[in-house]
């Protein structure tokens, strides 16, 4: 399994976004192109262009050229996978400045947030009973910090398995580094890691191994000496 991430203010510069869109889908420039802020453009180019970047580590690209060229295909609820049998299975998140994304050989998921205040009535809403009493305890964590975490773990496990919004956050559970399941139904072993990987943001990662990894930094230079 590998985690990648990238900061998408460089990006902001023009002659480095017009720079970097040749290496893009199509489909994805299109879409770019109807968003109206700047900084959305610029989480949108990233998240392509991270994608591209760590399929190139794979041999392969989205783009026609030298390597062999996959395309991406959607599932029912959007999660994006790619056509044929690679053995790759990915997932992109972002969130204010940073865009994340997590590749294996299985199933996975990934969610970056940025700490988020005050949420005690949405933990209430949607977390599982054991989950919100660990977090008005605090488990020596700030609550804010704790209630982003716990969201991200069980985002990241609702994108491994393509359940999108579809899938009730209170029928599991995520305190532990593996996925307890409360409701009938839902089966499988998965696990879960969790990040800081940069001030004021927590990244969470749900995968079929129990497998720890460090996350990998591409930097723009990283980009234009793999595209260009």
């Amino acid at each position: 399994m590998k985690i990648y991430m990238t900061d998408i203010v460089p990006f902001g510069d023009e002659k480095i976004f017009a720079q970097m869109l040749p290496f893009i889908t199509e489909d994805r420039k299109n879409k770019i192109m109807q968003l109206k802020k700047k900084e959305d453009r610029c989480r949108s180019l990233a998240a392509g262009l991270l994608l591209e970047y760590a399929l190139r580590e794979y041999g392969i690209s989205l783009l026609p050229g030298k390597m062999q060229q996959m395309y991406l295909r959607f599932g029912e609820k959007g999660k994006p996978v790619l056509n044929g049998k690679t053995g790759i299975h990915f997932n992109l998140s972002h969130s204010g400045r940073y865009v994340a994304g997590v590749f294996s050989d299985e199933e996975v998921g990934i969610d970056v947030e940025q700490i988020r205040k005050g949420q005690m009535k949405v933990a209430e809403r949607f977390f599982c009973p054991e989950e919100y009493l660990a977090l008005q305890k605090g488990k020596m964590k700030k609550a804010d910090c704790y209630f982003t975490e716990l969201w991200t773990r069980k985002e990241s496990y609702i994108k491994a398995v393509g359940k999108g919004i579809a899938l009730d956050l209170a029928s599991f559970c995520v305190l532990q580094d593996q996925v307890k399941f409360l409701k009938a139904g839902q089966t499988g072993e998965w696990y879960l890691q969790s990040y800081d990987p940069a001030s004021g943001y927590i990244l969470s990662v749900c995968a079929k191994k129990c497998t720890k990894c460090e996350i990998q930094w591409i930097s723009k230079e990283m980009f234009t000496q793999k595209f260009i």
